[in-house]
Formats: structure tokens, sequence, C-alpha cells
């Protein structure tokens, strides 16, 4: 799960309230901006692309090619191609941002988020020896021009916990997970589970999307007890969000199936896996984690020995895997490797 909210990286904006005459166009630009986040929050992204883009060519029109507020516009677009399984369109876009962010001066926080984001997307497309030295500089960033202990510190190391995890470096990335969880825990003021999240409120996302992740390292580990704990009380988080996040519920529900099954609970991940397929499905465009859901369905499927419902699900799967992630990602060999057992 990504850490980097899209709502923050358009803010903080030009004070349009405190002008008594506001540029027209740009009052047109945040107006499309406004649309623009509800309807990815519906997931509805090809609609919202265009109306970025138009916001975009104003505020281009407006401020020139290297502007900050250009650089939020484009990273902005960057993870709504990013949602629709577009990684080259999203890795351009954010190679835009981070180009504009490294010639103005006083970028340093919006750098730091574009470098995040890159590592983010090679992550999740296996190029793993590109993440870390962005996750490093991330954190150089932090020592040297912030607190250490901001949320975007936390970011970093909670995307550096995944590169490890995806490596099987398991005690190292659960160290990093419990240091982003500690500074979390000190920006919403409570412990780990003693917490909501508000409309807005970055941190608590944050920290829920941290503590699924450690969920999902428990679970590779077979430490299926302290899984089960955080993706339940997680789980709940993200349905009690005043605008719940599809892909996060469909994501934790997801686990939680997957634990469920890797026991033999199949009449408990069943149904949970079936909620995630139904969440993934709404969506306009199917993408990586709409292909975990159909593997882990599949897999359900396969241990009970109902391999033609295992088999299109697989397919599915592996359709997805190729086309987002390419034939040499080890996703799409696992996935071969299930269809090829059936």
């Amino acid at each position: 799960m990504t850490l980097v909210s899209a709502i923050t990286l358009l803010s903080p904006m030009l004070p349009l309230a405190s002008n008594p005459s506001p540029d027209p166009k740009l009052v047109e630009a945040y107006e499309l901006e406004d649309r623009a986040e509800e309807l990815k929050v519906e997931g509805k992204y090809s609609e919202a692309i265009p109306l970025i883009q138009q916001a975009l060519a104003i505020w281009e029109n407006e401020l020139g090619m290297v502007h900050p507020h250009v650089a939020r516009r484009v990273q902005y677009l960057a993870i709504l191609y990013k949602e629709q399984g577009n990684y080259a369109q999203a890795e351009l876009l954010i190679k835009r941002a981070l180009a504009i962010r490294e010639k103005v001066p006083g970028e340093e926080e919006y750098l730091r988020r574009s470098l995040i984001s890159l590592a983010s997307l090679y992550r999740e497309r296996g190029n793993y020896t590109q993440v870390e030295p962005l996750l490093e500089r991330s954190l150089a960033l932090s020592e040297k021009m912030f607190s250490k202990e901001d949320r975007y510190a936390a970011q970093a190391l909670n995307d550096l916990a995944l590169l490890y995890q995806k490596q099987g470096n398991y005690s190292q990335a659960e160290s990093l997970y419990q240091r982003s969880l500690a500074i979390s825990e000190k920006l919403t003021n409570g412990n780990k589970f003693n917490l909501s999240i508000q409309a807005g409120d970055t941190d608590a996302i944050d920290k829920v999307n941290t503590l699924s992740n450690l969920a999902t390292l428990y679970l590779a580990q077979g430490n299926y007890s302290q899984a089960e704990v955080l993706l339940k009380r997680t789980l709940t988080l993200h349905e009690d969000r005043a605008k719940p996040n599809s892909n996060d519920i469909a994501a934790n529900l997801n686990s939680l199936g997957s634990l469920y099954s890797k026991q033999g609970q199949f009449s408990e991940a069943e149904p949970l896996l079936k909620r995630a397929l139904a969440l993934v499905e709404t969506q306009e465009q199917e993408n990586v984690n709409s292909a975990t859901v159909f593997n882990n369905l599949a897999l359900l499927y396969q241990a009970q020995g109902k391999y033609n419902q295992a088999e299109p699900l697989l397919k599915r799967s592996l359709t997805i895997r190729e086309k987002v992630l390419g034939q040499e990602h080890p996703d799409v060999a696992s996935n071969f490797s299930n269809l090829s057992s059936l």
C-alpha cells in the first residue's frame, strides 16, 4: 500500500480565499481538481485524468513549466495513472515532477514525496535495485532538512521495509516497520490501536497502512495470531473512515482471507476473498491489487479441489500481471507455477 496521500500532493495551494480578486482561470483549475479528487475516491480514474490534465494546462499557462504548483499537479496525475496500472506513464510523470523539484529552491519536502513515489513504483514493478537509493536519499533529506520524526520519514521507512519484505529480509523489515510506527504514534498521540481516521487525517491513514503492511509480514512469516489481530483492527479502521478507500479495504480483506486459507479455515476465508473480489471488480480497470485477489481466491479453490473455479481466476491474474508488471516479474513466475500445478 502506498503511503503518499494524493490529497496532500495538491496542497498547500495558492491562497485564493485571501485574494479579493482571484484569477478566474485558477479558480477554474481548483474546481477541476476538486471534481477530480471526488472521482478518484470513487475509483473513476479515466474520468479524473482529463480534469487534472485541464487543470495542469492552466497552471502551466499561468506559472510556466517549471513551478512548484505545476510539479504538484504532475505528481497527482502520475498517481492516477499508477492506480490505473499504467506504470510507464506514471514513471514519466513522477520523473518530470522530480526534475522540477530538483531545480526549484525550497522544494525539499515535496522532493521527498517524489522520491518515495518513484521508489514505490519501482518496488511494485520488481525493480528492487532502483528502490533503495531513492528511499535512502529521502531519509537523508529528512535528517538534513527536517525532523527525523515526521510523516515522510515514516513513509520512507515503511517503503524500505516493504522492499526488504519483498526480498525476504524479514527481520530488517520488521525493525523498519516498528521504527515507522514509533514515529506515527507520536504524530497521532496514541498507541497503535487507539486511533480513528478522520477526513484528511493523513498521519492516521499512514499509520493504519503501516500496521496493515506489518500484518502481511507476520502472515509471510507464518505468525498468524499476530497477523490476525492487526488485520482485523486495520480492516475496521479502514471501513470506519469518513471516505472509505475501496483499494485499502480490498487489500485488507484479501490478506485476512489469505491468512485463514493458509490455515485451512476455508469457510472463514472464502467470504472475505469474495468481498475483496467484489470490490476490485467495481474498479474501472484491473490492476496489481486485482490480480492478487484473483490469485488468492484461486488458491483457495485449488486447495479445496475446485479446479474448474480456480483456473479462470488464475488466468485472469496472470493476464493482468503480464500486462502491468511484465514477463520477468517474480509474481508472473509465481502465477505460472500456480496455473501449471492445477
